[in-house]
């Protein structure tokens, strides 16, 4: 409610409304403590509407809280409402100034510290590290030198090689890099042949040491010899441990038919529980299923003491496949797995993609062709054993005959 008496200075119109059960009572109240009153307006039985002048307001609020009568200012002057307003405003100004010097105050300091690390250094121990510089939560951004605090940070941690520090806002960013070793690579210098683990057509061949026996175009099955363990011209040959790769076109197939038409059960949220009891080896029903459905599906839980079914009921719908929506949902989805189990290293170099309709089913085969790698390392100690078992196998074969 507008208090009026806070401006004296201004002696203006304003109309009020006010609601009481005894109007004719409130207004001979008003006129005997000679308060003028004018355009009095009767809107129904208990409210009616009036003008005053705004020096009267507080003596009109007064006698309406006496005679438990409700009042509102449905109308002021252009001056009394510009300066109220302005009144309003300016409250309002200083709560956001207020508010705005507060925040100002609070984003001098320092609210939050992330830190990002490598894989070796926690940021735990960063923190530590830089607590010990006298860096933490809640001081001034002033006080804290990045140049110097990032050289620091790398003097006081030797397994540290570098550190950036920024201040954003109110936080305090800290990156850094470890200084290690760069790990060893051991080199397998076993002496056997890379052979193939899988059948494919040659792609390309890289020999760091041994004899390349295959090359770009050639077919191969498992098990044969990619590059063998030796190396020299005839007469002389030396053994060495073979080192390279084979890229080689391998194929992943799949096969699905798909009933184009038929009928499907569809859940109806319908469901009943049963639960028992299995007692050497019979079952002890505390609530049983009494064939309320017609068709349901059922499934079983194995509690430690009482057993539970749960019934679902269903219906039968039957459903028409679009040939063309089901071929793309199975391309789809076993390019995506597919992707999912290639190696780094491994590409998808071509899709084949083969379907026919026959007695309303979809015959569906899909072939990917995949660049990898299919080299892999037989020692010589294995190379003999396969020889050894060859060898006895046909010794064996002869002396049947």
């Amino acid at each position: 409610m507008i208090n009026f008496d806070k401006f004296p200075f201004i002696n203006g119109k304003i109309q009020l409304r006010i609601i009481s059960k005894n109007s004719e009572q409130l207004l001979n109240t008003i006129w005997k403590r000679e308060i003028k009153v004018t355009d009095v307006i009767r809107e129904n039985l208990y409210s009616m509407c009036l003008m005053i002048n705004s020096e009267n307001f507080k003596e009109i609020k007064k006698i309406c809280d006496e005679t438990n009568s409700e009042v509102s200012v449905i109308k002021m002057g252009k001056l009394i409402k510009f300066i109220y307003n302005l009144k309003v405003y300016f409250t309002l100004s200083i709560g956001i100034g207020v508010s705005i010097g507060i925040i100002m105050f609070l984003s001098m300091f320092i609210w939050r510290i992330d830190i990002e690390g490598d894989k070796h250094m926690s940021p735990y121990e960063i923190r530590q590290a830089i607590k010990d510089l006298g860096v933490h939560k809640g001081m001034l951004k002033f006080k804290i030198d990045t140049d110097k605090l990032e050289e620091e940070i790398v003097a006081n941690n030797k397994n540290l090689l570098w550190s950036k520090v920024r201040v954003q806002g109110s936080t305090l960013q800290i990156e850094v890099i470890e200084s290690f070793k760069p790990p060893v690579i051991e080199v397998d210098s076993s002496l056997g042949d890379i052979v193939a683990d899988k059948d494919g057509e040659i792609v390309r061949v890289y020999t760091q040491s041994g004899t390349s026996v295959v090359k770009a175009g050639d077919i191969v099955k498992k098990g044969d010899i990619l590059i063998g363990g030796y190396q020299g011209k005839e007469g002389n040959v030396y053994e060495v441990a073979p080192i390279g790769d084979v890229i080689a076109k391998t194929f992943m197939e799949f096969e699905e038919i798909i009933e184009l038409e038929g009928t499907k059960n569809v859940n109806t949220k319908n469901m009943i529980d049963e639960y028992y009891i299995n007692i050497f080896g019979k079952k002890l029903y505390i609530k049983k299923y009494k064939d309320e459905f017609e068709n349901y599906e059922k499934i079983s839980y194995d509690g430690k003491f009482i057993k539970k079914n749960i019934y679902y009921e269903v219906d039968k719908v039957s459903y028409t496949l679009s040939p063309d929506n089901v071929k793309k949902s199975l391309v789809d989805h076993y390019t995506k797995y597919v992707k999912q189990n290639l190696k780094q290293s491994d590409s998808i170099a071509g899709v084949i993609v083969k379907d026919e309709i026959v007695d309303n089913k979809l015959k569906f085969k899909i072939s990917f062709v995949i660049e990898e790698k299919i080299g892999v390392k037989v020692s010589k100690a294995q190379d003999d054993q396969e020889l050894q078992k060859i060898t006895n196998e046909s010794q064996n074969v002869e002396n049947i005959q």
